[in-house]
């Protein structure tokens, strides 16, 4: 679905020598609403108060589409070899595919809503939100506790700060990978309650 997604928002600019034209035919086929999209408190903001959860700008698409939009080529390579040759595989084999699909799509959500509560004016997209979701489901299933989790994605997140401060021209986002992964903790947590009281 991300390859999909990204010939979709890319496809005039590739030769049919270089892609499979049955692929591109099956990017063309995907509805038109389909496009690159950024998530930034510029096109998306949202609320939670005593009356729910409440989006003030924007619509809980936008968070969709950001997580499945890409850069580049590059971009979408990385995050889609530690998909099919770690983060997947092993998961998928434990958790099936509906609750990974779960995983996938809430740590891509609450990637996008952390990002724009921590970093407004910065502009996100990929998919690395979900892949930390994935991440985060893996650790609890490695019986992780909670909280060593949660110190060990804050240092990691405090390390990508860093480097984006004074290494990197393209910035990544710390926030969004941090937010997936709490996310896909701790919507694990909530699946394997849910089998355990069957």
């Amino acid at each position: 679905l991300n390859i999909l997604y990204f010939l979709k928002m890319t496809v005039k600019q590739y030769d049919p020598y270089y892609v499979p034209q049955w692929l591109l035919d099956i990017s063309n086929g995907l509805p038109n609403w389909i496009k690159k999209e950024t998530i930034s408190s510029k096109n998306f903001n949202i609320s939670i108060s005593e009356n729910g959860v409440c989006c003030k700008n924007g619509s809980l698409y936008r968070l969709f589409q950001s997580a499945f939009s890409h850069y580049n080529w590059i971009h979408l390579f990385s995050n889609m070899y530690s998909l099919t040759t770690w983060l997947g595989p092993s998961l998928i084999r434990k958790i099936g595919p509906f609750w990974f699909a779960v995983i996938y799509c809430s740590s891509g959500i609450g990637a996008g809503i952390i990002h724009t509560k921590m970093r407004p004016n910065n502009e996100a997209l990929g998919a690395s939100g979900c892949l930390f979701g994935l991440y985060g489901a893996i650790n609890l299933l490695n019986n992780v506790p909670a909280k060593a989790f949660i110190l060990w994605m804050m240092l990691i997140t405090g390390f990508t700060m860093f480097i984006n401060k004074y290494y990197l021209n393209v910035k990544i986002g710390a926030y969004a990978h941090f937010g997936g992964a709490i996310v896909g903790y701790y919507t694990m947590m909530l699946i394997t309650y849910m089998s355990v009281s069957k």
